[in-house]
């Protein structure tokens, strides 16, 4: 996933996580983003 994406993600939801399962659900395993496709240029 993307760093600053996971990390708009998390700092929009972090005031309203007042309990250990909100907070635990904003761990990067736990957010629903889609992870990066890194396209990496082919040398041959």
């Amino acid at each position: 996933m993307e760093p600053s994406a996971y990390i708009h993600y998390v700092l929009d939801r972090i005031g309203e996580a007042d309990t250990l399962e909100k907070l635990e659900a904003l761990l990067p395993w736990n957010v629903p983003l889609k992870p990066v496709s890194k396209n990496l240029a082919q040398y041959g």
